[in-house]
Formats: C-alpha cells, structure tokens, sequence
C-alpha cells in the first residue's frame, strides 16, 4: 500500500483520475511522483490539469534551481496546471466500494442521501469530462434481497 507525506493512500490514484479540491474545482490527474524544486524530493505530488482555465499557475513543468526545466505533463492552456499534495483533493470512492462498506446487514445504516437518492461521495466521470452524481434506487429491495439470500 502506498502513502503519501500525509499518511494518505495513493495506490488508488492513476493518471487520468478525476480530482475535486475544497472549492469545488475540477481536474484530471496528469502526473503522480516527485517534483523537482519541492523540499523533499521524495513526497508524492499530484500534476493536475484544472477544467477552469487560469486555475493552476504553470503548464506542468517546474524549473529545478539550476533554471532548467523538467516537464511532467501538458496543458491545453498555459496556466491550468498545478502541483498539488493528493490531501488537498477529494477522490470520491467508486461505487463497488461504497456498496461494499455498507452492505453488511439488512441493518447496516442507508448509504443513500434520502432526498437526492444520490450516494455520497459517489460521482462518475461524463464524456466530456465532468462529475455526476451517482442515483441508487431501489437500496431496500436490495438490501431485502442480499438478508434473504444470505439465509439460504
């Protein structure tokens, strides 16, 4: 399992993986490693490429303190780019896992929003590149299903 500086798991992370920071900005994950130019060159860094251009403060390179400059990815605009640690971005959880945690029991607390039935922290990627909230219907039925089953 890996980890990043912060104890946060990255081994679920891949390029390509789509990112929400704390305001709601959307990005796609272009690069995961070490950057030259931080503080340690160990800690695990995420190269994004934010939807909103302007966004980010580079194009996915990093000038090392010799001037040189290492690219790790590229944008489609120039300053839609950013290093970030992956702390500072929610992942979501994918929808086998969010069944997984909480379809233990025929008790187990709803892992449905009552009002939306939407599954928090549940989203999907569109072709064009946005989050979709992920509808779960039928959760009871379901849930009777899976008690029953088990019994037999």
């Amino acid at each position: 399992m890996k980890h990043d500086d912060d104890g946060n798991r990255t081994d679920t992370l891949f390029v390509d993986s789509r990112v929400i920071d704390s305001e709601g900005y959307k990005a796609t994950v272009r690069y995961i490693g070490p950057v030259i130019g931080a503080k340690n060159l160990t800690d695990v860094w995420l190269g994004v490429e934010w939807d909103q251009a302007g966004r980010g403060k580079h194009d996915g390179s990093s000038v090392d303190e010799r001037g040189v400059v290492h690219r790790y990815f590229e944008c489609a605009q120039p300053s839609s780019g950013s290093f970030i640690r992956p702390s500072k971005v929610s992942f979501g959880r994918s929808l086998v896992a969010a069944l997984h945690d909480r379809y233990v029991s025929i008790d187990a607390p709803s892992i449905v929003e009552t009002e939306t039935n939407t599954l928090s922290n549940a989203f999907v990627n569109t072709s064009k590149g946005n989050l979709k909230c992920v509808l779960f219907i039928g959760e009871d039925k379901i849930r009777q299903c899976v008690a029953w089953n088990g019994n037999n």
